[in-house]
Formats: structure tokens, C-alpha cells, sequence
């Protein structure tokens, strides 16, 4: 056996044991969130913070208030990959995909279905820790990622932000292959790409299924 072929060999041998002490997984779910401070432009077109504004409606005399905070909610799904054991952690990557949306906007007094859109993609570090009862899995994770939403806008005009935010959570075991994520929470920051709408808090809250291979 040549040299060529001994090392396939020698790779296939090592990716056959990361295989065998790796976990992966896809979860799928609901979430919410909440986009705070939003630094939104009146009807006439000036940058101002919206929980300090009374914006005259266009063609009308009259005015109303506007909240500089909007909370979409929808669908989220991701996969993650378990590749190393420190101590009482499991280490490993994940990403995740949101597609939120809200009947209510928080840049104008309009509403609507999906007056504001979110849709997020991030990508990060997790880790999972043992503890003394086996089918309670607590994890944290880092992500970061991107953003496309009009919540700054107003609806249909969208911008794309940094996306930053730290999860933690608890899985519950059902069975070998199924976990119920019980709770999910996460707190991070969005700033925009470019600069022109400044920076977003982000909170959000969520549920999910997981399927994930059989632990070794």
C-alpha cells in the first residue's frame, strides 16, 4: 500500500472517531422578540427617537404617538454539531434562522398584516453542561449574524444590521432521539449596517423540538 493510501486510511480512521463522539441535531419552534430603541424617521423625514415623538399624520391635522419598540414573532429552526467534551460541558457549533413578523410597526402609526418583517440568520458556539439529572440539559450559546428588517422604516423599506445575541436555555429528554427545548432566552444588540439607523436592542423568548442522534 502506497504512501497516498495509507493516510486515506489514516483520515478515514479519524473521521470515523469524531463521528462516533459527536452529536448532531435540528430543532425547529416559536419564538418572539423584542427590537427596542429604535431610532425611527418621523413623517417628515428627520431621524428622532420614537417614544419622544408625536408625529402629525400626512394630510390631516391630527397627531399620535409612537413607540420606539415593535415585537415580531414567528418561526425559528437551526442544527447544531457537538464535537468535544471539556470537563462538565460538550462544546460545540449551531446556527439558526428566524423569520418573525408584527401587525404593528414601530416607525409609523400604521398597521396591518406584517406591517414590520425580521428575518434573521446567525451562526456560533454552544455548549452543553452535564448535570446530575441526566434528562435536563442546560446550554448557553454566542451567536452572531444578520438582519433584514423595515422595523426602522416603516414597512416594505428594509435595512440590514450586525446581529449579536447570547441564548440560554434548558432541553428536556423525551426520548433517545427527541428533546423538548422548554425554554429558550436570548439578549444581544442589532447595529446597522452602514450607520444610517443606528442600533437596536434585541430580547426574544422561544420554544422548540429537537432530534438529535443517540448520545454515545
Amino acid at each position: 500500500m502506497n504512501f497516498g493510501k495509507w493516510m486515506a486510511v489514516v483520515f478515514l480512521g479519524l473521521g470515523c472517531t469524531l463521528a462516533a463522539h459527536a452529536q448532531f441535531g435540528v430543532y425547529f419552534g416559536y419564538t418572539g422578540e423584542r427590537l427596542g430603541g429604535i431610532p425611527c424617521k418621523s413623517f417628515i423625514g428627520t431621524a428622532n427617537n420614537c417614544s419622544a415623538t408625536t408625529a402629525t399624520l400626512s394630510g390631516t391635522g391630527s397627531s399620535t404617538a409612537l413607540t420606539d419598540a415593535v415585537n415580531p414573532s414567528g418561526i425559528y429552526f437551526g442544527g447544531y454539531y457537538d464535537f468535544k467534551t471539556i470537563g462538565p460541558v460538550r462544546l460545540g457549533a449551531s446556527v439558526r434562522y428566524y423569520d418573525a413578523k408584527s401587525n404593528k410597526s414601530a416607525s409609523t402609526s400604521a398597521g396591518g398584516p406584517n406591517a414590520t418583517s425580521s428575518n434573521t440568520a446567525l451562526g456560533g458556539v454552544r455548549g452543553t453542561f452535564h448535570t446530575p439529572i441526566s434528562w435536563l440539559k442546560p446550554f448557553g450559546e454566542i451567536a452572531i449574524g444578520r438582519t433584514s428588517t423595515d422595523a426602522a422604516n416603516g414597512p416594505g423599506l428594509f435595512s440590514s444590521y450586525l446581529r449579536y445575541e447570547g441564548f440560554a436555555g434548558l432541553d428536556i429528554k423525551v426520548l433517545p432521539v427527541l428533546d423538548l427545548r422548554a425554554v429558550e432566552v436570548g439578549l444581544g444588540n442589532m447595529n446597522s449596517i452602514g450607520g444610517g439607523n443606528g442600533s437596536i436592542s434585541v430580547r426574544s423568548i422561544g420554544a422548540s423540538v429537537v432530534f438529535h442522534t443517540p448520545p454515545k
